[in-house]
Formats: structure tokens, C-alpha cells, sequence
């Protein structure tokens, strides 16, 4: 039984077949550009359901956010929400005014956005959340990210 279980493992290697335990945490496939926060969402109980990811593309000069469920959350349509915002120029380091905004909300089994502004040069911040078990679970980054 032992050899037998150990040959189904190499033909699933083999083959490119992989068997996961739990929900991987979600790549953000539609945001281009290098990874500048990553925040997880998580319930009272500490249960990890999300994450909030935020990537600045030096290119394009545009930031790009998406919340993705994770864990027990992931594959189960709930309400998410995922907002986006540059800081205006001008604000206190530790105050984010809104400037240019994007936002996606709805009821997503795996992530919502992704959400763009144009940011080169500039601080931006972002706020993602989704209703697990009756409760709203929330990621925020720090006050500026991106500075």
C-alpha cells in the first residue's frame, strides 16, 4: 500500500498535478508592477478570510489594489469591497485626504477589483473588507504607502 501510495504521488508530480490543503493566497493577475503592501484580513477569532494587495507599476505610474478571499472565505460569494485612493499633495504625514478614487464592490466568491489611480510620485491608500459569517472583516494599509 505504502509503494502504491508513494507511485500515485510521483504520477501526480509527473503530470503537473498538485493537491493543496487550502485556498492559496490569491495572485493578483490583473495588477502589473511590484508588490507594495499586502495586508490580511482577519476575524475576531483571528481566522485569516482576506487580504488586501497593492502594487505600484513605474512604467505606467499607476497604483493597482484588489482584495482576494482567502481561507474558509475563498470560493464563497459574499459582499467585497475594495477601494483605492491617491493621497493629496499637501497632507500631514500621518492624514490621507482623497484625491483621484476607485472603487469595486459586489457580491465576488474570490476577490473584488482590481482598482487603479494614477499615483507616480505620490503616497496612496487603500481599504478592502467582506462579509464573512454576518460580520464585516477589514484590511487597511497604513495611513501612505507608496511615498
Amino acid at each position: 500500500m505504502r509503494r502504491l501510495s508513494q507511485l500515485l504521488v510521483l504520477a501526480l508530480v509527473s503530470t503537473g498535478v498538485t493537491l493543496g490543503v487550502g485556498a492559496q493566497s490569491a495572485q493578483a493577475a490583473d495588477c502589473s508592477g511590484n508588490l507594495i503592501n499586502r495586508t490580511l484580513a482577519k476575524t475576531s477569532s483571528g481566522v485569516t478570510v482576506g487580504e488586501l494587495v497593492v502594487y505600484y507599476n513605474s512604467s505606467t505610474g499607476k497604483n493597482c489594489a484588489r482584495f482576494n478571499h482567502l481561507g474558509p472565505a475563498y470560493g464563497v460569494k459574499s459582499t467585497t469591497y475594495v477601494w483605492l485612493t491617491v493621497c493629496a499633495s499637501g497632507t500631514a504625514p500621518d492624514v490621507c485626504r482623497n484625491g483621484e478614487v476607485d472603487d469595486s464592490i459586489g457580491d465576488f466568491a474570490y476577490y473584488a477589483g482590481p482598482v487603479y489611480v494614477y499615483a507616480p510620485n505620490n503616497c496612496v491608500r487603500a481599504t478592502g473588507n467582506l462579509m464573512y459569517q454576518g460580520s464585516q472583516v477589514r484590511a487597511s494599509t497604513p495611513v501612505k504607502i507608496g511615498c
